[in-house]
């Protein structure tokens, strides 16, 4: 099974959070474009092992555990087996699902954009 660092993102502050339909994780860079993430279907893991499923296109006010990665660092980002993995300082995990029909996650940085294709597989450019 194939696995793709970002390790551009090791270290960054997530400092904006925008919600609409997709939930996008800002990385601003001072002097540069910004690096963002966008997802879709979502799966938060709390330090505890706790559990949260997002879908970013439901209800907003059950996108509301994502305020949680405000202000956090990223210490691990990695795609493998169409999920992507983000871990933060505070100990949460996002994990972004593959879909059967739409594109479900996107990494944009300082290399291209990285995309999960339908199905699980992703394409870089």
């Amino acid at each position: 099974m194939l696995s793709e660092q970002f390790e551009f993102l090791y270290g960054e502050t997530v400092n904006q959070l925008w919600f609409w339909g997709t939930i996008r994780l800002v990385f601003d860079r001072p002097s540069e474009s910004s690096w963002f993430v966008d997802v879709s279907d979502v799966r938060l893991i709390d330090p505890d092992g706790s559990t949260s499923l997002i879908d970013a296109a439901g209800p907003p006010m059950e996108t509301a555990p994502m305020l949680q990665l405000l202000k956090q660092e990223v210490t691990q980002a990695l795609a493998e087996g169409g999920v992507l993995k983000l871990r933060f300082a505070n100990g949460m995990t996002l994990e972004a699902l593959p879909h059967d029909r739409y594109e479900s996650w996107s990494v944009v940085g300082p290399n291209g954009t990285t995309q999960s294709l339908p199905g699980g597989e992703t394409a870089s450019w």
